[in-house]
């Protein structure tokens, strides 16, 4: 946990998890794939997305951790185009 690059490198969600929390450890893998272990608790969920969509990923893991008070990760839940625009937004309820 105290050399967050190896588990995802730069720019990636595993690393960004770690790097932002406490005892969580978190791995991507291929396919929409991410694990994510609670050290401390010694709990752990999967998630597991589709259609491979590594912002659907990103969005559910990060609101999953916040949800379970495992972290307070800031997220954007905005759905834009590929000029930039916003289109949207990602709501869980």
């Amino acid at each position: 946990l105290n050399h967050p690059y190896i588990f995802g490198g730069e720019n990636r969600l595993d690393t960004e998890i770690i790097q932002n929390t406490h005892g969580i450890l978190a791995k991507v893998g291929a396919g929409g794939l991410c694990i994510v272990v609670n050290v401390q608790k010694k709990d752990a969920f999967v998630v597991k997305i589709n259609d491979c969509s590594m912002e659907a990923r990103r969005f559910a893991v990060l609101h999953t951790i916040n949800r379970l008070g495992w972290g307070e990760i800031n997220y954007d839940n905005k759905i834009r185009t590929l000029a930039g625009k916003i289109v949207g937004e990602i709501i869980i309820k």
